[in-house]
C-alpha cells in the first residue's frame, strides 16, 4: 500500500469519528414549566344594575393568557362565564384553577346604584255628577294634567247612596273620605294625602307640591289579557326610610267616561264667558277622567318591608290583579302611590295605561 492510499484510508476513518449520526441529534430546548397562575379582574367594585360587569383575566407565570383554559369559581362554585355582574349587593370571592394549579383570590364588591326620581303629585278629587260646584275642580285638574303629566288624579265619585245621583259612584268613597282630616264636602282635592284645597286654590296647591324633592319612586309593569289585568309595582328609594312605615297602594282608574253634570257656574262670576262652564247649567256628555274603579290593595296601602326601604334600594315588588269586566280596558290606567304613614303623606306616585309599562323615571 503506497503512501497516498494510506492517507485516504486515514481521512475516512477520521471523518467517521467526527461526523454526526441520526442517533446523535440533541433534543430541542424544553419550555419552562407552568408553576402558577394569577387571576385579575378589570373592576373591584361594580354597580348592582345587572349591566355593569367585571371581566376576568388569568395568566400563568410565563405571562401567557390562559383564561379560556381555566375554571373560574365564585365563592367556591364554578361559573361558566369569564365576567361577573349582579343585581344583589355584597362582596363576592373569585378564584381560578388550571389542572392542579390554584390562583389567588379576587374580591369584587357589588354596590347599590345611586338612584333618583321625578317628583309627581297625587290628587284625590272628591266629586259627583250631582254636585254643581264640582266641575270647576275637574276642569282645573284636567288642565293642569294636560300641561304637566306629573299631575296624577283619581276622581272619587260619591253617589250619596243612590247610583242615580252618580253613575260612577264607588264603594270606596266613604272610606277614602274618612282619610281626609275634617272632610268638608264636595268638591275637595286631597293633595298627596296631606293637605286639602278647594276648586279655586287647587291651581296653587298642586304646583307647590311639585316643587318638593322626590326621595322615592315607582315602576309599573302591566299585562292585559282580555279583561284580566296584572300589575307588578316595584318601589325605589333615594333616601333611607327604614325607620318609617312605608305603604304601597295600587288602584285602577278609567278615563273618558261621559255623564250629565250639574253646573253652578252657568253665567257666574267664577269663570270667564269663554269657559265651557259658563254655557249651561247642565253639562251634557261631560267627560270624566281618572274615575276610580278598583283597588288591588287596601286603600291605605300595604306595608313595604323595612329592609326594602333603605337608600338606593329598588328590590321590593308587589303584583296585583284586576278584573276589568264592565270597563273599557283601553281607557284604564294603573295608579300606584307610596305613602309615608308616619308623616301622613304620599312620597310619590306613578301611573301607566293598562297593558303598558312605566319604568322608574
Amino acid at each position: 500500500m503506497n503512501f497516498r492510499l494510506m492517507s485516504l484510508v486515514g481521512l475516512i476513518v477520521t471523518m467517521a469519528f467526527v461526523s454526526c449520526s441520526k442517533s446523535d441529534t440533541p433534543s430541542p430546548p424544553q419550555p419552562d414549566p407552568v408553576t402558577s397562575i394569577t387571576l385579575t379582574a378589570t373592576k373591584s367594585i361594580i354597580k348592582n344594575d345587572g349591566i355593569d360587569k367585571a371581566d376576568f383575566l388569568v395568566k400563568d407565570n410565563l405571562g401567557n393568557d390562559v383564561t379560556t383554559k381555566c375554571s373560574i369559581y365564585q365563592d367556591g362554585n364554578k361559573i361558566s362565564s369569564t365576567s361577573f355582574s349582579s343585581t344583589t349587593e355584597g362582596s363576592y370571592e373569585f378564584t381560578a384553577s388550571l389542572d392542579n394549579l390554584q390562583s389567588n383570590a379576587v374580591t369584587i364588591k357589588v354596590q347599590a346604584t345611586a338612584v333618583s326620581f321625578t317628583r309627581k303629585v297625587y290628587v284625590e278629587d272628591f266629586t259627583g255628577s250631582w254636585c254643581g260646584w264640582c266641575p270647576l275642580m275637574a276642569w282645573n285638574l284636567d288642565s293642569m294634567r294636560a300641561a304637566d303629566p306629573r299631575v296624577i288624579v283619581a276622581a272619587v265619585h260619591d253617589d250619596v247612596g243612590n247610583p242615580v245621583n252618580d253613575p260612577f259612584g264607588t264603594s270606596y268613597a266613604e272610606s277614602l273620605e274618612n282619610l281626609v282630616p275634617n272632610f268638608q264636602g264636595f268638591p275637595t282635592a286631597f293633595v298627596n294625602r296631606k293637605s286639602t284645597t278647594d276648586q279655586f286654590n287647587v291651581i296653587k296647591s298642586v304646583p307647590k307640591a311639585l316643587a318638593n324633592p322626590a326621595n322615592a319612586g315607582l315602576q309599573i309593569e302591566t299585562t292585559l289579557s282580555g279583561s284580566s289585568l296584572s300589575a307588578k309595582v316595584t318601589t325605589g328609594f333615594s333616601a333611607d326610610y327604614t325607620n318609617s312605615t312605608i305603604k304601597l297602594a295600587i288602584m285602577v282608574v278609567e278615563d273618558g267616561l261621559l255623564s250629565t253634570q250639574h253646573n253652578y257656574y252657568f253665567h257666574s262670576g267664577y269663570v270667564p264667558p269663554t269657559s265651557p262652564l259658563w254655557q249651561n247649567s247642565t253639562l251634557f256628555n261631560w267627560v270624566n277622567d281618572g274615575v276610580l274603579r278598583s283597588y288591588g290593595t287596601d286603600i291605605s296601602g300595604e306595608i313595604v318591608p323595612s329592609a326594602s326601604t333603605s337608600i338606593n334600594n329598588v328590590s321590593y315588588s308587589k303584583t296585583v290583579s284586576f278584573n276589568l269586566s264592565g270597563y273599557n280596558a283601553a281607557n284604564c290606567r294603573v295608579i300606584a302611590i307610596l305613602i309615608n304613614a308616619n308623616a301622613g303623606e304620599v312620597l310619590n306616585v306613578q301611573d301607566v295605561k293598562a297593558g303598558e309599562n312605566q319604568l322608574f323615571d
